[in-house]
């Protein structure tokens, strides 16, 4: 759960996303995994350029979380400017 925490105050604080996905991945292998951490690797995927590896979280995401989280965070907007990011490299 440390790693979890760790991970997203980095998520905050941090202009440079790198440097928070290592210790989000880290908290994947809790039993209880909090469902918001694949938003939080998607996004630091996705703003450190890892367009696919953002795109398959921001997947994992849509099928975990509530619906009213799908557009509060705009999660098919996101996942369309990945899309577009891996067509223009």
């Amino acid at each position: 759960m440390d790693a979890y925490r760790y991970g997203v105050c980095l998520f905050n604080t941090k202009k440079d996303k790198t440097s928070c996905i290592e210790a989000l991945e880290a908290s994947k292998t809790l039993k209880e995994i909090p469902y918001d951490v694949y938003y939080y690797l998607a996004k630091s995927n996705q703003m450190s350029y890892r367009f696919s590896t953002a795109l398959n979280y921001y997947k994992t995401y849509k099928t975990l979380c509530k619906p009213e989280d799908l557009t509060r965070l705009n999660i098919e907007q996101e996942m369309t400017y990945c899309t577009s990011g891996i067509k223009t490299r």
